[in-house]
């Protein structure tokens, strides 16, 4: 018996795992651990706080459960392949998803008085979407998920592109 059993920091994280919006929070929440730095202590502390209050006080902040598309992306990686088209709608969610709570960020740490300053801060390292290594880019703005979608193909795939 390890000191996270004997202290019951395992049924804490089983407890934690029940609220798990997806597979990839509960690979996450696999990977805390039990800790004696109080820094780290304080810090968690302050996340989680500023997570509620979000929670409570935001209710247009773009929280949804996500498909876990790991597995997706790296067969993409192989040259030729293809991605079928209810996984392409997913990461197309998904990637919405991350957008709406990057800008929500941004936009916060733009305010005189940042009310989440902790998890703003976990946001900082991911550059804005419309930039790509250092130079402007725009793409077009495409709905891949309506029937009809040029780049699908008769059996219901994609093409890597």
């Amino acid at each position: 018996m390890n000191f996270e059993q004997k202290i019951a920091f395992d049924r804490i994280r089983g407890l934690l795992a029940a609220h798990c919006l997806s597979p990839i929070s509960g690979t996450h929440l696999e990977s805390l651990h039990f800790s004696t730095d109080w820094e780290e202590i304080v810090r968690w502390q302050e996340e989680a706080e500023e997570f509620r209050q979000l929670l409570l006080f935001e209710p247009d902040f773009p929280l949804r459960a996500h498909a876990d598309l790991r597995q997706e992306l790296e067969y993409l990686k192989i040259a030729g392949s293809r991605i079928q088209l209810e996984s392409l709608c997913e990461l197309k969610s998904t990637l919405e998803t991350i957008q709406g709570v990057l800008v929500f960020f941004r936009v916060e740490q733009e305010k005189e008085k940042n009310r989440f300053p902790r998890l703003t801060a976990c946001c900082a390292p991911v550059p804005p979407p419309w930039t790509r290594r250092g130079k402007s880019a725009t793409r077009p703005q495409r709905n891949c998920c309506k029937s009809g979608s040029r780049s699908a193909t008769r059996s219901g795939t994609l093409k890597k592109i």
